[in-house]
């Protein structure tokens, strides 16, 4: 067992061996003593980090700047410390702060540009889709049946969490659609209630992580998109939208049966003639399942059907067969065109989507590979 001894050299001897989660005891046992000395707190800032213990640096680089707000190399451990604890909103802030006290910092302004340049979904679920994502195939493939049938392209989305399903949106159109188009989102962007995610995403909606992610994400609109969003639950947000007014509506809210049987009757009412509705989380079928155990289970987001065997949504599955009956289905995916007072199947077989450039080579070579075999799509670009 290493005997530690209590000294700022032997602390920063670790420091330079590597051996960081030695050095980070040093340096605890020395703060107990001395709780202000900001060189001790400055090296423990490192030795935190290094041991990827980001809370406890992100506390350290606040106690640090508290006595000295002025230090430039804490401001941007303190956004290194964020970054990496899914806070992308006050990595950017620190990073600023960091530059402005010292703008010759090339380095820091350069993390900066790199940063506000790609997407940010390091905060928890933040890359929705990943059990299935040849479905962002299919949304973008929406977007090129239509882009010989309008000059601009509204779309509506419900259930945005932090961005992804956004970016796929962005990513059709500047690719897909020739002329000029707009993205509503719709999220509440906090625990509904519902119960529909994990406790860290709870905590990151909590925490408000979320929503600065969703924000970051949205700076990254082509010109020819213009973004908009509304905070707001889909139930409080929808009513006071006008009819007919949008070309494409992507319904991935709440899966519980009430609540995706509400966004779908407004959605009916919000598409425009020709216009689309789709959605996800649409695995099982209406006649593929066990009807009583889904009726018995309509808030129940995630289910395993008695009758096949697979997990789904069944609050999806009861929604959408009562607002449309027989829907057309894609992995999950699923879509209705509106032909005046009716709603018919799309078929995507003629039509082209766009591999979604934002997610991992990893899902990539999954969508290859899926598309490698299957014969819903008629062409597959990049």
């Amino acid at each position: 067992m290493y005997n530690f001894i209590k000294s700022p050299l032997e602390g920063a001897r670790l420091q330079n061996e590597g051996n960081h989660d030695a050095a980070k005891i040093v340096f605890r046992k020395l703060l107990d003593d001395d709780p202000d000395n900001l060189d001790l707190i400055n090296q423990h800032v490192v030795s935190c980090i290094k041991t990827n213990e980001f809370d406890a640096a992100i506390d350290a680089c606040q106690k640090s700047l508290a006595q000295d707000p002025r230090q430039v190399d804490t401001h941007l451990c303190l956004g290194m410390a964020y970054y990496n604890s899914e806070d992308i909103g006050n990595c950017i802030k620190s990073l600023k702060q960091a530059l402005n006290i010292d703008p010759t910092r090339s380095d820091i302004e350069d993390l900066l540009k790199a940063l506000k340049a790609r997407p940010y979904l390091e905060v928890a679920g933040a890359l929705q889709g990943i059990h299935a994502p040849e479905r962002q195939v299919f949304m973008s493939a929406v977007v090129d049946l239509l882009k010989d049938k309008r000059n601009h392209l509204n779309i509506l989305e419900i259930g945005t969490y932090a961005g992804s399903s956004a970016l796929t949106w962005f990513n059709a159109v500047e690719n897909l659609f020739p002329g000029n188009s707009s993205l509503l989102c719709v999220d509440a962007w906090e625990n509904s209630g519902a119960n529909q995610y994990g406790e860290h995403n709870e905590k990151a909606l909590k925490s408000n992580r979320v929503y600065e992610a969703f924000l970051h994400n949205m700076e990254l609109a082509p010109e020819s998109i213009k973004v908009d969003h509304i905070r707001a639950l889909s139930e409080e947000a929808l009513p006071n939208l006008e009819d007919a007014s949008f070309d494409i509506i992507y319904v991935d809210g709440c899966h519980y049966y009430r609540e995706a049987l509400s966004d779908i009757l407004e959605s009916k009412r919000l598409i425009s003639n020709g216009g689309i509705i789709c959605g996800d989380d649409l695995e099982l079928l209406y006649d593929q399942i066990d009807t009583g155990f889904a009726a018995a289970n309509k808030k129940t987001d995630y289910a395993k059907d008695p009758k096949t065997g697979i997990r789904y949504h069944p609050g999806v599955t009861l929604a959408v067969n009562e607002c449309f009956g027989a829907v057309s289905q894609f992995r999950g995916f699923w879509a209705m065109q509106k032909s005046g007072e009716k709603f018919e199947e799309v078929s995507l077989k003629s039509a082209t989507g766009i591999l979604p450039k934002h997610f991992p080579a990893y899902l990539i070579e999954k969508i290859n590979n899926y598309f490698d075999t299957s014969n819903l799509l008629g062409n597959l670009a990049s």
